[in-house]
């Protein structure tokens, strides 16, 4: 969300204004939130990855 914040006195011009954004701390809030998520099943993937790399690693040493 932006928010016009007057500057000057004449609030016909454009320039007279200026912007405020109110969404940052939820926006990182909300990145914060997918970030943790993708990192659990980052790491879920990683764990059954090496287990299959240790079961490839173990098999290949047995032929």
């Amino acid at each position: 969300m932006v928010i016009p914040i007057q500057k000057t006195d004449n609030l016909k011009l454009f320039e007279n204004y200026r912007t405020i954004s109110l969404n940052r701390n939820p926006s990182k809030a909300i990145l914060r939130i997918i970030l943790n998520r993708l990192k659990s099943k980052a790491d879920q993937l990683l764990a059954v990855l090496h287990q299959r790399a240790g079961w490839i690693q173990s098999w290949t040493e047995l032929s």
